[in-house]
């Protein structure tokens, strides 16, 4: 069901004669660096300085879900190449160049499904020039814009399933074992703790910047746009990925980030910034406070 990466490993394979375990490292780490790369194009395209594109990359390799990308319960396969279609995706559709978004986001859903989650939000909250976003003539288009890719990918997955003979197992799948794994992510106390954890834990750091950036500092219209990209993406995402995958699995949880780790190292200095400027006024009157002591004494 997500040929990309089986069709490179495959050509890796018979082309240069690599194991498929060898290539598989070197598609994982290739498509994890252009990612990176794109993260930092896209934070200097959103009008980020150069320094706060760089914390963004740094961002977005700390992130457990990218730093552990390849270690258990992770298992991540094919995900950095939805990061790097979906990035582009975002790319294309701020620079309002539609239909490369439309076959951007088509391999997107070819890497992972899971990318049909993104699609409404992007589309409808990430014009970059887009003063009037409720219009109705607006909303149409951005509704064909969202069918346009989900409709080609509907019809290459018929095709690819059947001829693959994958159809009717798919189809016992999803009907069958698809919508169980809840009962898996809450069978016991434990697993619901971990499932509550693997939810936070991709999500808590990015999100408590944003936060304070919101708080303490004025944001653009089109940083709101992506705010609420983030936060609809999450609630979306979250309910999906629990009723419909193990949750032990925190990279799924990660999704949402797509729209913050462009812009995130722009929100971390202005934070960094603030808290700075409050250490040194607590520590100038903790400094005043223990000089006035000594001389008291």
């Amino acid at each position: 069901r997500r040929p990309i990466m089986s069709f490179f490993l495959e050509f890796f394979h018979i082309t240069f004669g690599l194991r498929y375990s060898i290539a598989f490292i070197l598609l994982g780490f290739a498509t994890l660096f252009c990612s990176g790369m794109l993260v930092a194009f896209l934070g200097r395209m959103f009008g980020l300085t150069k320094k706060a594109a760089q914390v963004s990359v740094v961002f977005f390799y700390s992130g457990m879900t990218i730093f552990f990308a390849f270690f258990g319960p992770m298992y991540s396969y094919d995900d950095p190449f939805q990061y790097v279609f979906l990035l582009l995706s975002l790319c294309f559709l701020y620079t309002r160049r539609y239909v490369l978004f439309v076959v951007v986001f088509f391999f997107a859903l070819v890497a992972r499904e899971t990318s049909i989650i993104l699609l409404p939000t992007m589309v409808f909250f990430c014009f970059s020039k887009d003063k009037h976003m409720w219009s109705f003539s607006c909303i149409w288009f951005k509704v064909v814009l969202c069918a346009i890719p989900v409709l080609m990918y509907g019809l290459f997955l018929f095709l690819f399933l059947q001829h693959t003979n994958m159809l009717a197992p798919t189809q016992e799948y999803m009907g069958g074992e698809r919508f169980v794994h809840w009962q898996f992510n809450f069978q016991s106390m434990q697993f619901g703790v971990e499932t509550v954890f693997s939810i936070i834990l991709p999500l808590l750091i990015p999100t408590m910047v944003l936060w304070y950036y919101t708080k303490h500092h004025t944001v653009t219209l089109f940083e709101k746009r992506l705010t609420y990209a983030y936060i609809v993406s999450i609630i979306i995402n979250t309910i999906i990925v629990v009723v419909t995958a193990r949750a032990r699995e925190a990279r799924l949880f990660a999704l949402p980030l797509i729209f913050l780790w462009p812009i995130l190292g722009k929100y971390a200095l202005v934070v960094m910034s603030y808290w700075g400027k409050r250490l040194y006024v607590i520590a100038k009157k903790q400094r005043t406070v223990f000089v006035r002591y000594c001389v008291y004494y």
